[in-house]
């Protein structure tokens, strides 16, 4: 029997002392088993089918680990039928924060940029990221938005590229065929497979437990930024379930009903995630997406009332969209005096500085102040995590009235893509002209865009990826420093990857 795609890893939180990951596989019908063991504990993971897509099955499989007083390497083997192979991922100590890796924009925005000669070593930070991992074992890999690229959907031949040839208001009264529907069905299943069982990055997805949160291209690009007469078609509207299935199973594994990790079921996939002096807040910003709002009242509600339930050292905000970043109306003209259509015009309508937007950003930024600022002298330092842009970046929010401790101060890491291609360079010169200058959100509250460590650029147009690493001192650990780098290799290089074509750049976030 076949495997199709698998073991990926996906995190399900520490709950009564318990790391518990999911392992998804799919096999062509024959049920997977996995064996586990770590020092005394050992354990079998039953298989739960989960979707059915023609003669292919999708099953996963539920692994808990007890936390202990030292790191653990938990070494499983997954079995199908006379098929059997056997990896290993890692669970931080107890009450000490997991190294994590974090990364956007897993694949391309179109066939034209998938078959360019200057991408064609698509994996390659996968390949230094799993060599990193193999000295010094991730925890925890985060991945902000666009882990699979939907817009060749538009591309193939069928009734959707058919459909995009009509005139715009013919298209908007289409109906949904069922011929769309069978292809978009098949689309996404397929797609999920095939990208996820690229060399380098399925390596990384057997052996470090996943926490996923989609963006646009996991449903296609610019979703829930159209006019309403385009957003609101049948054609629209019926894709939609279909990636927001092909979600639920591929990136959250079906595991939705469990409040300590999904916040927000009625609104859509927020995840909260307690980890002891670090938490995790990865609010869903498409679900509810129009050119208006990005979350409902309520949404940010309940978000913020679990943040207060809680308290933490660091609190790792992950934003697929940056907060800090130009002004939507400043980039429009500037990329208007260059000819042709740039590549990034279709997700302006997207970004937290555009019109419709800006008031949400305020308030979001507002209250994330105060909730640092709260309970003194336990404060927590917010930090964000950014993708969505295909440059690193590194942006600061601060504030005047909030004291003048760490938590007055609120650092973006902004990385994408590890795999997706940065803009050109009459783009990325935008951007850093654009960077330039302060953002006044409110009285006393700024941001602005810092040159990226040891650059005099805000914005360094190279794939890249963070590893996010806190202090190892016995003495830090309860109180640590996250130590970030921006990883990214530069130009193409062949495997294997010489030292010399690594980038790394390093921030440390001090506790505040």
């Amino acid at each position: 029997m076949t495997i199709i795609l698998g073991p990926v890893l996906g995190f399900q939180g520490l709950v009564d002392g318990n790391w518990k990951v999911g392992a998804l596989v799919v096999t062509e019908g024959q049920q997977p088993a996995i064996t586990y063991q770590s020092g005394l504990h050992s354990g079998t993971a039953n298989p739960n089918s989960i979707h059915t897509h023609g003669n292919r099955v999708v099953w996963r499989l539920d692994l808990a680990m007890p936390i202990a007083d030292d790191n653990q390497e938990v070494s499983y083997t997954l079995t199908v039928g006379a098929k059997s192979e056997t990896h290993s991922f890692h669970v931080p100590a107890r009450n000490v924060a997991p190294r994590m890796a974090f990364c956007s924009c897993n694949g391309f925005s179109s066939l034209k940029l998938m078959k360019d000669e200057t991408t064609q070593d698509q994996v390659a930070n996968w390949r230094v990221m799993m060599g990193r991992h193999e000295k010094e074992p991730y925890q925890l890999l985060l991945m902000g938005g666009d882990q699979v690229y939907a817009d060749e959907m538009w591309e193939v031949d069928g009734p959707l590229k058919d459909w995009m040839k009509m005139p715009y208001n013919l298209a908007n009264a289409a109906p949904f065929t069922p011929e769309m529907n069978a292809q978009v069905s098949a689309f996404y299943f397929n797609l999920y497979c095939r990208r996820w069982s690229q060399e380098g990055m399925a390596g990384m997805f057997a052996r470090v437990p996943t926490i996923m949160m989609w963006d646009d291209h996991d449903i296609f690009d610019g979703w829930g930024s159209y006019l309403p007469a385009r957003q609101n078609c049948a054609v629209f509207q019926g894709i939609f379930p279909h990636a927001s299935k092909a979600f639920e199973i591929f990136q959250r594994q079906n595991v939705l009903a469990d409040r300590n990790v999904c916040l927000a079921a009625e609104y859509g996939y927020s995840l909260g995630f307690d980890l002891g002096t670090v938490g995790l807040l990865i609010p869903d910003l498409r679900s509810e997406r129009t050119q208006n709002q990005v979350l409902s009242t309520q949404h940010w509600d309940m978000l913020f009332d679990w943040m207060k339930e809680t308290s933490f050292i660091h609190l790792l905000l992950v934003s697929s969209i940056p907060v800090v970043h130009p002004s939507f109306g400043l980039l429009e003209k500037l990329l208007g005096v260059f000819p042709g259509q740039q590549e990034i015009e279709d997700d302006l309508a997207d970004h937290w500085t555009s019109t419709g937007h800006a008031g949400e950003r305020s308030r979001l930024v507002m209250r994330l102040l105060d909730y640092a600022k709260d309970d003194d002298p336990n404060r927590t330092r917010v930090t964000i995590l950014s993708g969505d842009v295909h440059v690193a970046a590194h942006g600061i929010l601060e504030s005047t009235r909030h004291g003048d401790t760490n938590a007055s101060v609120i650092t973006q890491f902004t990385s994408s893509g590890i795999v997706h291609p940065p803009p050109s360079g009459m783009v990325l010169l935008a951007y850093r002209q654009l960077f330039e200058g302060v953002d006044e959100i409110a009285r006393g509250i700024t941001a602005r865009m810092v040159p990226m460590p040891g650059t005099q650029y805000s914005s360094l147009g190279l794939r890249n990826w963070l590893s996010i690493e806190p202090d190892t001192k016995e003495e830090l650990r309860g109180k640590p420093r996250l130590w970030v780098h921006w990883l990214a290799v530069e130009g193409e290089a062949v495997p294997p990857i010489a030292q010399k074509h690594i980038k790394q750049y390093t921030k440390v976030v001090n506790p505040a």
